[in-house]
């Protein structure tokens, strides 16, 4: 019997309830539960050394409790879900690369200075624009369009309203840097 932690592997696959960017930094093996970990990230960097794979059917498991196999099916075309979860197969960075798991694979001594840069970029808009681009985005992950686009969510409604919002279309039409506030 496998024991997962309530907040699931890495305190993050069970949990849906982040606001903020997550973003995996792979520098090495990640196969069953680190994979599973790296799936529930919004954001994947990954040396190119580094591998993954749900190895489970070798040793009589599935990848469900860290919702693995879910995740790797809603991220990726189902063909290639399958072939990956019933085989076993462990795969370079490269191929999580070209399959989209991924958004960058670079080698190893570069790794941390990619990670920085896309936190960077990340921290170079609104902090509300970001949370609420987040919260709007995961939950129409599951939904029609029309429904998606229906929803009144509560983070956009506070960004829309926010300083920063105002500060933006501002520092653009003076074509300047904005200065977030947070607010």
């Amino acid at each position: 019997m496998v024991i997962i932690p309530e907040k699931g592997f890495a305190g993050l696959t069970n949990r849906q309830d982040l606001a903020k960017p997550v973003i995996a930094k792979v520098n090495g093996v990640a196969v069953g539960e680190g994979f599973e970990t790296v799936l529930a990230c919004d954001l994947a960097i990954a040396a190119n050394h580094a591998c993954f794979g749900f190895p489970e059917p070798k040793v009589g498991l599935a990848a469900i409790g860290g919702g693995g196999l879910h995740r790797l099916a809603q991220q990726i075309p189902l063909k290639n879900t399958m072939h990956l979860l019933l085989t076993g197969h462990i795969f370079i960075a490269e191929e999580a690369l070209a399959l989209g798991l991924v958004n960058q694979v670079v080698p190893p001594e570069d790794l941390t200075a990619a990670t920085n840069h896309l936190i960077a970029s990340i921290l170079s808009g609104a902090p509300l624009a970001v949370r609420a681009t987040k919260q709007a985005a995961m939950d129409g992950l599951n939904l029609s369009l029309p429904e998606a686009v229906a929803i009144r969510h509560p983070a956009i409604e506070t960004m829309e309203s926010s300083a920063d919002a105002t500060e933006g279309l501002l520092a653009f039409a003076e074509k300047r840097a904005p200065a977030w506030s947070g607010t």
